[in-house]
Parts: structure tokens; sequence; C-alpha cells
């Protein structure tokens, strides 16, 4: 590969320009995390929920004056934190105050297995529990973190997380727990581990993570199709084979069918 074309896969990679889902079904460019400010040409701006430049037209952005740069918010060149890509934000304060989050209330299985490494005393550590990518989510979704403020560039926008986009883990789906082969078994039958051609994947751990089933990247939820960045979008005939599909990787029945 030339230099020339190496510096533009490294643009199309480092703007989130992904056309692909991880399920080979083809993703429509205006789902992907892009910066689009020609209102002349095509009547819309990017309108991807974590474009939150002042050039976006996302629920939340910056109002005119703040910056208009869509990567930083979460990325930087230089001078950031090797906790995650190039990531430019610090750690979550999460609702306790103290970067520390609660466990899912239900996942009682979970809980008994000690190769899982999901229980209480991880739960109070705020370097163990969240993990991984979720960690990074919830820089955001805390509700409690400012969604501006950045390391390298200050603060960028006076924005604060809609109730919607908060996410409380007591009653959310469990994450950052290892789902490695002695996991598998310890747990009962009607959960298995994904295989290497579900639409899902852990992570380089072996970990269930927001973005096992989530692309940061890509919004799916276009108003037709409803579920937000979804990794499984394409999978099926449907939204809702799409939905399915997902639970299936790791479950035998699909719990909460039809509930987002």
């Amino acid at each position: 590969m030339s230099n020339h074309y190496r510096r533009i896969a490294l643009i199309l990679v480092f703007y989130g320009v992904t056309l692909v889902s991880s399920v080979g079904a083809a993703v429509p460019v205006s789902m992907t995390l892009g910066y689009d400010t020609d209102t002349l040409t095509d009547g819309i701006q990017n309108s991807h929920p974590h474009n939150l430049s002042s050039a976006s037209s996302s629920n939340i952005h910056g109002t005119a004056g703040e910056s208009d740069e869509v990567c930083k918010f979460c990325h930087t060149p230089h001078g950031g934190t090797a906790k995650g890509p190039l990531w430019n934000r610090g750690d979550p304060i999460g609702p306790n105050g103290d970067g520390t989050f609660p466990l899912y209330t239900g996942a009682a299985e979970l809980k008994a297995i000690p190769e899982a490494q999901y229980n209480a005393t991880v739960a109070a550590d705020a370097s163990l529990y969240p993990n991984g990518s979720s960690r990074l989510c919830l820089s955001c979704h805390d509700g409690v973190t400012a969604v501006g403020e950045v390391i390298v560039g200050g603060t960028l926008a006076a924005l604060t997380m809609s109730a919607y986009g908060t996410i409380d883990l007591s009653s959310s789906h469990p994450i950052s727990f290892v789902f490695n082969a002695a996991v598998e078994a310890a747990l009962p039958p009607s959960f298995s581990r994904p295989s290497a051609t579900d639409p899902v994947a852990l992570d380089a751990l072996e970990r269930m993570q927001c973005t096992t089933c989530h692309d940061p990247h890509i919004d799916t939820n276009d108003g037709v199709y409803t579920l937000p960045m979804w990794r499984a979008y394409g999978s099926g005939a449907t939204e809702a084979a799409d939905y399915d599909n997902t639970c299936l990787s790791c479950h035998m029945t699909t719990p909460g069918a039809g509930v987002h």
C-alpha cells in the first residue's frame, strides 16, 4: 500500500468511516460517524449521536463557537491516555462519585463463578469494574462525568448527558465479566459463548463489553431501524431478527425479546 493510500486508510479509520458491519451487511453512509456540513447539497448535517461537534445536528452537540472537531471529543493523536485508542477522556466519575459502579442486580450465576471476575469485591474496585471499552463508554454515559471535557483541549463544549443516554448498570445487561471456557462450563446449559461467526464478539480478553453488541461509530437507529449502533445490523431479514440473533449468540432463548 502506497503512503498516499495508507494515509487515506488511517483517516477513514480515525473518522469511523465503516461501510460494512461486523456481519457483512452494507451500512448506509448516513449511519457512519463522519463530518458533513454540506447542507446546501444534501440538506443534512451528520446526526450521529457521537458527533458532539458544533457542526452536528444530533440531539446533544456543541453550539456555535464551541468545537467543530468531531473525533476530539473521544480521541486525540497526541497526549491522551493509553486506556483506549488515542483516548482523550478521563475516567468516569460514576453514580457513587468515586469511579465505582453497581453490579447488575440479577446475574446470580455470574457472581458465584470466580473465573467470571464479576462480584461485589470487583465492583468495589474502580480499576477492575467496569473495565475495557465499557469504562470508556461510561466516561460519557454515567450521567455524571462532563461530556464536553477532554484531556487534550479542555472544555470543548458545555454538554450534559440526557437521562435517555445515562446507563444504570444495576438494571442493565451485565458487562465487563470474563466469559471464557471455564465460565461457560460453570453456567447452566442455557448459556454459551458466541462463536467466531456470531454477530457479537467478546473483547481480546474474552470479556463481555458494551462493544460486544454495539459499535460506537455506526448509528443504525435511523428512525425506521431503531436498534442503536447495533453490531448485528443486517444479520437477519428484519430488525426483530437482528435483535434475536444478538441474544441467541449467548442465550438459548431471547430474554426480553422486543424490549430494546
